[in-house]
């Protein structure tokens, strides 16, 4: 072939090929992280990491809201939201939409009209204030604009797909409803919620983390009052829902292209959680005070199990898989160590282990029953790595049933109790769920011999009910509180039906708040005996009455005495009788023990009386002819004790135990 034709061709392929390395330069500088983007994060942790991160994204290109010129949201939107069949991609709908122009409403009902941007990050949240956050990609998508119009501001939740509960279903499976999660803290939110499908939570939380970050210093005209939200931040429930639905939906192809094509072509700047989702546990999670962030840190081992000993015997099996991969997405490699820690202290190690290897190593030095929290990480080149965390009780156990239900508020929301140590840590919690109409029990496990709390989450108007039984052996312990907020004296009363109770019960009273050490402080001691016919039975309203100025914390125990499972009660109060002199000794109510007739002399007429079972059951119900003598008769009744509750004409009321005897 002559030189001449050679050169042509050479030149020819030349192009190609000098074609071809431009496009493998372009997608390896922008289809990936940028080299040296988040080197000033590398290192800290906490507080500081997310501060470092908020100025790495910070002083973004601010779109222009609702504009199709080539700096504003629609125009975005076609490169960012459109598939690869050119459609809208929609995560509120499976609408079939194609690029726009704007998103005017064109009909009513899901796909019959068009598109909106929609703000996950409601614009009602930051106040309509001109923040950049109002045009910010990372939370503004284009999607179906009727069902855009149902959400409406709403927080998201997850609302259970039972009737009752789903007020709407939308045609890809979206519901809006009432919310049903509860966060680890107990605390929730109990009204109407969007919860969004499986597919698309992961990039909606992500796009909440990168919010709490990149405006964390720009939000003081953000909302303080909107139930998701305080100012950019996540309340403690939607922070707990958050981190779940970003470990439950991982980032996907499309939300990676979609940040890459946000930090080269619009406003040149990265949501961390998308390129390293880990970074939700160094930011908010519990690895948050102990690892320092760095891209090659191994993510933590999967699928830890930690099983006590069945024989209930002070020990536990652990099972786990390590690592395999770094937090980055590559091979975790020159692992040094892995490490088991057991409520902070470090019990075992493991030497040079193999990556994605299963392992189980068992624990027999256990040194009492309780509750205790497992972690399981690996440390490689760049030091330690996220944690697996498990938490379970070991040893012999006390079975305590708590009953949460409501009492008298139609509109009360729910309840939740926390058992906690003498040293204010926490051993057991139980939540009653948004919305049950029934009571809701629970079984929970606390240490024998140990002193635990009880405390009511919740802030002055809070309505709690709530019942608390012993399940162990001979120790005896049922009892009733209900917690109600007394608008017209401004504090919380605590209304208690006790029964069948012996032993000591000691009452304190918290000298600061709930979780403060010392945790309380005693106010007094009251010995109980169920055979004793001192003891009132606490069945008025008022007659525990929560001490003034001090929070709904409630603090004591009892002790039955046999040594094997101590288990208790805790009030926040002061007792008092709520029971006037002459009920203490004036009014006579004999025979007592009886076999059936009980005569009955009061200083005033008496207006009615009422026969309960001790467990608050009321058997009889009848009104007197007003005088100041009567006659009950619990002949048909079987053995036990019931209670007499008089009411006389000035207003005094008389509360007696009776016992019935064959």
């Amino acid at each position: 072939m002559p030189l001449f034709w050679m050169l042509k061709i050479f030149q020819k392929n030349m192009k190609k090929i000098i074609l071809l390395a431009f496009l493998c330069c372009f997608f390896a500088a922008f289809g990936q992280i940028p080299t040296d983007y988040y080197n000033a994060a590398i290192g800290k942790s906490g507080y500081e990491l997310k501060s470092t991160l908020s100025q790495i994204i910070g002083n973004h290109t601010i779109l222009t809201y609702g504009s199709d010129n080539p700096g504003g949201l629609w125009n975005a939107f076609r490169t960012t939201d459109v598939r690869p069949d050119s459609t809208v991609w929609d995560i509120y709908s499976n609408c079939t939409f194609y690029p726009w122009v704007d998103g005017h409403i064109t009909g009513q009902g899901e796909c019959a009209g068009g598109t909106q941007q929609e703000h996950t990050f409601c614009q009602s949240w930051m106040n309509y204030c001109s923040t950049p956050l109002y045009s910010d990609l990372f939370h503004i998508y284009p999607v179906d604009a009727w069902v855009n119009g149902r959400r409406s501001n709403y927080p998201y939740g997850e609302v259970p797909n039972q009737e009752g509960w789903v007020q709407r279903t939308f045609q890809n499976g979206a519901r809006l409803g009432y919310n049903a999660f509860v966060a680890s803290d107990l605390s929730s939110y109990c009204d109407k919620a969007y919860e969004p499908i499986d597919e698309y939570k992961g990039d909606i939380a992500r796009g909440f983390f990168y919010i709490a970050t990149r405006y964390m210093f720009e939000d003081s005209e953000f909302s303080t009052t909107h139930a998701m939200t305080y100012r950019s931040q996540l309340r403690p429930w939607a922070l707990d829902l958050m981190k779940k639905w970003n470990k439950q939906d991982p980032v996907s192809t499309k939300e990676t292209n979609r940040n890459n094509a946000i930090y080269t072509q619009f406003q040149h700047n990265r949501n961390p959680y998308i390129d390293f989702p880990y970074l939700v546990d160094l930011v908010f999670g519990p690895d948050s005070a102990d690892v320092k962030f760095h891209p090659y840190l191994c993510e933590p081992p999967v699928n830890l199990i930690v099983s006590p000993n069945p024989q209930q015997n002070l020990s536990a099996h652990l099972s786990w898989t390590n690592p395999s991969k770094r937090i980055d997405g590559t091979d975790c490699e020159n692992m040094h160590s892995l490490i088991i820690m057991r409520s902070g202290i470090i019990v075992h190690t493991v030497l040079n282990p193999i990556a994605g290897q299963t392992m189980s190593w068992l624990d027999m030095s256990i040194p009492q029953s309780g509750y205790y929290e497992y972690k399981v990480f690996v440390i490689n080149e760049v030091g330690r790595g996220l944690a697996a965390t498990e938490r379970v009780f070991v040893g012999q156990d006390c079975p305590v049933k708590v009953e949460l239900f409501d009492a008298a508020y139609e509109e009360w929301k729910g309840c939740s109790l926390e058992f906690r140590d003498d040293d204010n840590h926490l051993l057991a919690s139980v939540r009653r769920h948004c919305g049950e109409d029934t009571s809701n029990m629970h079984i929970v496990s606390l240490p024998p011999q140990s002193i635990h709390c009880v405390w009511v989450p919740g802030e002055s108007d809070a309505q709690a009910s709530f019942k608390i039984s012993s399940l162990a052996g001979d120790s005896i312990l049922t009892t009733h509180f209900s917690l109600v907020y007394d608008d017209s004296l401004a504090q919380n009363v605590y209304h208690s039906d006790l029964e069948n109770m012996s032993g000591e019960m000691t009452v304190f009273a918290n000298n600061h708040c709930g979780h403060a050490a010392p945790p309380c402080r005693v106010v007094d001691t009251i010995s109980l005996s169920v055979n004793s016919l001192d003891l009132p039975y606490y069945y008025a309203p008022g007659d525990i009455t929560i001490v003034e100025g001090l929070p709904n914390v409630m603090y004591g125990f009892l002790r039955p005495g046999n040594g094997e499972c101590d288990t208790l009660v805790i009030l926040n109060c002061e007792i008092t009788s709520g029971i006037n002199e002459f009920t203490q000794g004036s009014c006579l109510v004999q025979p007592n023990p009886t076999t059936g007739v009980v005569f009955i002399e009061a200083p005033q007429e008496i207006l009615s009386i009422s026969i309960y079972q001790s467990n608050g059951v009321l058997l009889q119900n009848r009104t007197s002819k007003k005088e100041k003598t009567s006659i009950v008769n619990l002949s048909s009744y079987p053995s036990g004790l019931y209670i007499l509750h008089v009411q006389m004409a000035d207003g005094t009321q008389l509360v007696r135990k009776v016992i019935k005897t064959n």
